[in-house]
């Protein structure tokens, strides 16, 4: 249970010469949905399935993902229908993947981006209503 509650938080660095590895391991993608990643990457690509099946019979379970990459086409992500795949999903297996598949799509295009704002220190007007509650408008003479 733990591997499957902290898996998405961990860092796992892609070793790129090794077929074996698996590029989503170098994403916050959990490994539960590797499968969603991994139709997401071929229909991208615009694979059918005896390509999948071969690239990944020849190549591993990470071979259209790690295309994907190789080929510099991670844009071709955002072409795809997402709201579809999710109606799809609902339909078929009764799972609920709209922000799945919206994480995926952005973990394909830029995999561990930053996701927070940049850091700017507080000026003292704003510590100040941080640790009062009060502003300039609130507060009164007397």
């Amino acid at each position: 249970r733990v591997w499957n509650n902290c898996a998405s938080f961990l860092y796992i660095e892609f070793d790129s010469t090794n077929e074996i590895t698996d590029p989503l391991d170098n994403t916050r993608v959990h490994p539960e949905d590797y499968e969603l990643g991994r139709k997401m990457a071929a229909d991208a690509l615009e694979l059918d399935e005896e390509d999948v099946k071969a690239e990944t019979d020849e190549n591993g379970p990470g071979a259209i993902v790690r295309k994907l990459f190789k080929q510099d086409e991670q844009e071709r992500v955002n072409e795809l229908v997402l709201d579809e795949y999710a109606d799809q999903l609902l339909t078929n297996f009764n799972q609920r993947k709209r922000a799945t598949l919206e994480a995926i799509s952005a973990e394909l295009q830029a995999p561990y981006e930053e996701l927070r704002r940049s850091f700017s220190p507080l000026n003292q007007s704003e510590i100040f209503t941080m640790f009062t509650g009060e502003t300039k408008s609130s507060l009164c003479e007397g």
